[in-house]
């Protein structure tokens, strides 16, 4: 037996306490309520553990522009050709604490760079051509996105 149970205004039917068939509509409400819709994916493996996956847009920016995060995975060129956002905000502020952003890029020839203390605590500049990779996570308190790591 479920219980309908409304979270942000969607219905689910969730199981009642002791039940263990959650099956397939408590998996739909982890992705719409908690990862926050088409921005990331939760899948089960046929062992029941938990997967993540981060989907990613292509994005398009121009030379001293603020990029803002919309997906959780970002691959990103410049136009036209090789550009460097903002030296001041390079990226907009995140939405909470913890937030992950993994910018990609998508070109051997129309890099993005994004510079150290424009909104950003980084080891230094980052290049992102073809093949590159910047992971960042917002910290509320610092107000900067945080390198974690990068691949260049």
């Amino acid at each position: 037996m479920s219980i309908l149970t409304t979270y942000s205004g969607n219905a689910y039917p969730v199981p009642e306490t002791d039940e263990t068939d959650w099956g397939e509509t408590v998996t739909n409400l982890l992705v719409s309520e908690l990862l926050g819709g088409n921005t990331t994916e939760c899948v089960l493996t046929t062992a029941n553990q938990g997967a993540h996956r981060a989907v990613a847009t292509s994005t398009t920016l121009a030379a001293a522009s603020t990029m803002t995060q919309t997906y959780a995975r970002h691959k990103v060129s410049g136009t036209p050709g090789a550009v460097t956002l903002s030296g001041t905000t390079a990226i907009a502020d995140g939405t909470f604490d913890g937030q992950i952003l993994i910018i990609q890029g998508a070109s051997a020839s129309n890099t993005v760079t994004i510079q150290d203390g424009a909104n950003t605590r980084m080891n230094g500049n980052m290049l992102l051509a073809l093949g590159s990779v910047l992971t960042l996570v917002w910290d509320l308190a610092d107000s900067n996105w945080v390198e974690l790591w990068r691949s260049t």
